[in-house]
């Protein structure tokens, strides 16, 4: 069964929370479904929200990359930060319009 919708929004909220505020922690196992009694699924609530790159030296601007290009993205590669078309493929791929 898939996830139930917002599943998907609160996703990308997260990711995008923790890009803008710099939390270089928030990989993917800090983010976890869980199941209700009929079936439907909700995110888990976040936890280590922090701002890591303020501790840690070279942190990354993301535990993971955004897509399969990473920073190696034309946009990343022109700025240096990710920007609109990387969020927008990742809104893309998890079915966000």
């Amino acid at each position: 069964m898939a996830a139930y919708p917002p599943v998907p929004e609160s996703f990308f909220k997260q990711v995008l929370f923790n890009y803008v505020f710099s939390n270089g922690y928030a990989h993917l196992k800090h983010f976890s479904l869980v199941q209700f009694e009929f079936g439907d699924y909700t995110l888990q609530n976040e936890c280590d929200l922090m701002c890591t790159i303020l501790h840690t030296t070279g942190e990354k601007d993301t535990a993971f990359d955004l897509d399969e290009g990473g920073i190696k993205t034309n946009f990343y590669q022109q700025y240096g930060y990710y920007g609109r078309p990387n969020f927008e493929e990742l809104e893309e791929k998890i079915g966000l319009n």
